[in-house]
């Protein structure tokens, strides 16, 4: 697995508004969290949403949630 580094990445308005961003080309990367309490979205819509912005230049590459 790859390591995330911290940044503002190249191409920003605001240094101080940071993400996350894949540090080394041509790897894998996963990234996870628990959550606190028990979920549900029963009877609801449940909408995940994500940015992704590629500034290496790639020869394949794609960014998507399983």
């Amino acid at each position: 697995m790859g390591e995330w580094k911290w940044t503002a990445g190249e191409f920003h308005g605001d240094s101080a508004d940071k993400g996350i961003q894949t540090s080394e080309d041509a790897r894998f990367y996963g990234l996870s969290a628990k959550l606190d309490a028990p979920f549900t979205n029963k009877d609801k819509e449940l909408v995940i949403q994500m940015s992704v912005k590629h500034e290496q230049d790639l020869d394949c590459g794609g960014a998507y949630i399983k």
